[in-house]
């Protein structure tokens, strides 16, 4: 209900599970959505200044983390990866409109009045690793395996605590 509450009165933002945005390089002030609306970027100073804090080899690591975290969905939350990548414009537009079509489930999911708390977390991750599946099967082999290598060394993190799942 929370949602659908939400939606009828077209708010102007958007909730979601996990960052689209991180700091591994200053974030323009302003960016042209594919809509044509312009997104104004509110935290742009603090995320400059954590990139500027950050020396070459911090700046890789955190990106490399970053796309741990977010997985196939990083490409289109990082347009210089994407752009690193030689994502296609036909890609970008298949990628969006997988994260649009499994966001709208994961809102379904949400709403439902028939899931348990528990329930519905499993059903978030069944989603979510759904979704990263049809992302990746979007990109090539080798863009895949870029984007695998840029990764870099495997970071243990407790997804369930990130994602509000944990206690504490």
């Amino acid at each position: 209900k929370t949602y659908s509450t939400m939606r009828q009165h077209e708010p102007d933002f958007f909730i979601h599970s996990g960052d689209a945005i991180y700091a591994d390089g200053p974030v323009p002030e302003t960016q042209k959505q594919n809509d044509g609306a312009t997104y104004a970027n509110l935290t742009a100073p603090a995320k400059d200044h954590v990139a500027e804090t950050l020396d070459d080899d911090q700046e890789k690591r955190l990106r490399g983390i970053t796309i741990q975290i977010l997985g196939a969905s990083a490409v289109t939350a990082d347009a210089e990866l994407a752009e690193e990548l030689k994502v296609t414009d036909e890609q970008k537009s298949e990628l969006e409109k997988i994260q649009r079509s499994n966001m709208q489930a994961m809102a379904a999911a949400f709403q439902s009045s028939d899931v348990s708390s528990g329930d519905r977390r499993t059903k978030f991750e069944e989603l979510r690793k759904a979704g990263q599946k049809k992302l990746l099967n979007v990109l090539t082999s080798e863009q895949q395996e870029q984007l695998e290598a840029l990764k870099g060394e495997k970071v243990e993190i407790d997804m369930s605590k990130l994602r509000g799942g944990g206690s504490g």
